[in-house]
């Protein structure tokens, strides 16, 4: 395990290469602070707060507990403290916690998956493909080889990461990180590098907090900045928002690989029962435990990123079959009727869930139960609700309504509806169009009771979450464990 070491304020003035105002830096062990509530004297405080005044705030109260460093994207200096001025202070406090645990210049390859939709078990292929020892961080949280352990965030930040990262096995073979497109906004992944990226494509998320998709997008293109030397790319062939991410790869000099279904150097093609990958040279068939097209994808993405040549290729590809699927994505918990939990929360993401079970289980009735979350982006509640229409029937429900009342969660998604859809709110409910039933457990009954015991249920938006907010309060609820008990009692009757 690399132990932590902190750098002097020399070397981190050194090693950021900015300018600087003030005392000169001395070379003192400098511990970083990003909250100035737990600056002590002769700390290096990193103002990293977005909004101006509030740094200015924090800046202040900094110099007042004694600081003997600022680290601030502002040109003005400050009297009698050494200044360093850094354009993102994110970026800065990253880089520097990665100097201090070593992992400049010992880590465990590091293979990231950055897009809307399908990071999970991406990165779930990935890790179990790179063979014993691989580590993963990301939505399921951190495992490294112990079982996993909860993460403060998709992609956590250095001081959750970069102590797992110190701590794994010396004979890690890699580890495979989920790269939100908040998370990279954030710099959380500054100073570390990447040996591959997978990038999976671009669709509708987050946009309450970048404001809009030309900021949502130029935060993915960040992930680029951390490449290593000759890192692997694989990227969407099929998405053309995806094309400025190819002109970045190239401009790198990196090992680009473009698959898709309808473009790409690699193809996906289906037949036989099976999927096949195909670069136009030599055919790989892909056993997958998994349906979707999506989850073809994901796999194929994850044999690309991890293969040296066309023997690893062949090797990864005929071990498809051995990684077992990720908890709650499109995951089986029952039948009478078959009714899958899935994490599907973007309006992308319901479409692919809904075509994958339809190809997968054709001539059966399906219904999607969903819900919107509060406090979240609101522009994606009425593309969701005509998502799920797709299916045969829709419920919807509720999903961490947060401070939000659900009713009105519920109505924008109604309200986002084409006028020709069929919306009832109480009992008695419809056999098809949309019935809205905000007691989730209701909702996953009756579902399951317009299916029919021959039909298809996917339970979408929670996956493997097993907590319900709403008014503050977090009150335990697992959709799994939910939808498993239902099967159980069916199968008691």
């Amino acid at each position: 395990m690399n132990e932590p070491c902190p750098p002097s304020l020399v070397e981190v003035a050194a090693r950021l290469s900015v300018p600087m105002s003030g005392p000169p830096p001395d070379d003192r062990p400098c511990l970083i602070k990003a909250d100035s509530r737990q600056v002590q004297v002769g700390d290096c405080f990193c103002a990293c707060h977005p909004d101006a005044a509030q740094r200015a705030a924090h800046i202040q109260a900094a110099v007042a507990a004694g600081v003997g460093a600022v680290i601030r994207p502002e040109s003005e200096p400050i009297a009698g403290v050494t200044v360093l001025h850094h354009p993102r202070p994110r970026a800065a406090v990253a880089s520097i916690s990665v100097w201090t645990w070593g992992l400049d210049r010992a880590c465990a390859p590091l293979l990231a998956v950055t897009g809307t939709d399908g990071k999970t078990t991406t990165a779930w292929c990935l890790r179990h493909l790179a063979g014993p020892g691989a580590a993963l961080v990301g939505t399921l949280g951190l495992d490294a080889g112990d079982g996993l352990h909860p993460g403060a965030n998709t992609t956590p930040g250095p001081a959750q990461l970069h102590p797992f990262l110190a701590g794994l096995d010396q004979a890690c073979p890699a580890v495979a990180i989920e790269a939100s497109s908040i998370g990279l906004d954030q710099d959380r992944l500054a100073g570390l590098r990447l040996r591959a990226i997978i990038h999976s494509g671009i669709g509708h998320d987050h946009l309450d907090y970048h404001g809009s998709m030309t900021a949502y997008i130029a935060a993915k293109q960040r992930i680029f900045e951390l490449a290593e030397d000759g890192a692997r790319v694989v990227l969407n062939g099929d998405d053309p928002a995806l094309e400025p991410c190819i002109e970045l790869a190239r401009q790198r000099g990196l090992r680009l690989l473009t698959l898709g279904h309808r473009h790409g150097t690699w193809r996906l093609q289906s037949g036989d029962g099976a999927w096949q990958l195909d670069d136009g040279r030599q055919r790989h068939r892909l056993p997958l435990a998994l349906p979707g097209a999506f989850n073809a994808w994901n796999m194929a993405a994850a044999i690309l990123a991890l293969a040296e040549d066309d023997r690893q290729i062949a090797d990864l590809a005929a071990r498809c079959a051995q990684v077992p699927p990720p908890p709650g994505r499109l995951e089986r918990l029952a039948t009478q009727p078959i009714t899958y939990v899935d994490y599907a929360h973007t309006p992308q993401a319901l479409e692919r869930v809904i075509e994958a079970l339809r190809q997968a289980h054709p001539g059966r009735r399906l219904v999607c139960v969903f819900g919107c979350g509060g406090d979240r982006d609101r522009a994606k509640r009425g593309p969701m609700g005509r998502a799920a229409l797709a299916a045969d029937a829709a419920v919807l429900t509720s999903d961490n309504s947060r401070s939000e009342d659900p009713v009105a969660i519920a109505a924008e998604v109604v309200a986002g509806l084409p006028s020709t859809a069929s919306v009832v709110w109480q009992k008695p409910w419809p056999r098809a169009g949309m019935a809205v039933i905000l007691e989730r457990g209701v909702a996953i009954r009756y579902g399951r009771e317009m299916a029919g015991n021959d039909g298809v249920v996917v339970v979408c938006g929670k996956g493997h979450e097993t907590g319900q907010e709403a008014g503050g309060v977090i009150q335990p609820w697992d959709d799994r464990c939910f939808v498993a008990a239902l099967d159980r009692e069916v199968s008691h009757v």
